[in-house]
């Protein structure tokens, strides 16, 4: 843990790119459709939401679109033998639908290496967006 490097923490607001440096990341998809959505949440607290109609196309930022005037609260908590990220937000569009969720995280270390971290790799190099990658199922019938 003492060699991850974490950013500072800042006020939570939306900022792009926070995948160049450590952050977590949710992929959500509700089952058996092509639009899914991709969150970024930084330790600092910033974070980033985006919506894609299908695999890595028409990338749309969703500052707005989320429940108005409720950014996301994220909480980081350090342990002797880790950390624990915490991000709480409400998208709407999926209420009621059963999901399909890839868990993500993207390590730097303090030499600034990036290690790339998932519930599933599905191929040789890590691809956050492949929807092999989205193993989590919460509402879905056993497969």
């Amino acid at each position: 843990v003492d060699r991850i490097a974490l950013p500072a923490h800042a006020t939570a607001q939306h900022a792009d790119e926070l995948w160049r440096h450590t952050c977590f990341e949710a992929f959500i998809a509700a089952e058996d459709e092509p639009a899914y959505v991709g969150c970024n949440f930084s330790p600092s607290t910033a974070w980033a939401t985006y919506r894609f109609a299908r695999y890595r196309s028409r990338m749309t930022a969703l500052v707005p679109a989320l429940v108005p005037n409720e950014p996301p609260r994220i909480t980081l908590e350090m342990q002797p033998d880790g950390l624990v990220l915490e991000a709480r937000l409400r998208l709407g569009e999926f209420a009621n639908h059963p999901l399909r969720i890839g868990l993500t995280a993207v390590i730097e270390d303090k030499a600034g290496g990036l290690s790339y971290w998932a519930l599933r790799h599905p191929s040789s190099k890590p691809d956050f967006h492949h929807r092999g990658g989205f193993i989590l199922r919460l509402g879905c019938t056993a497969p």
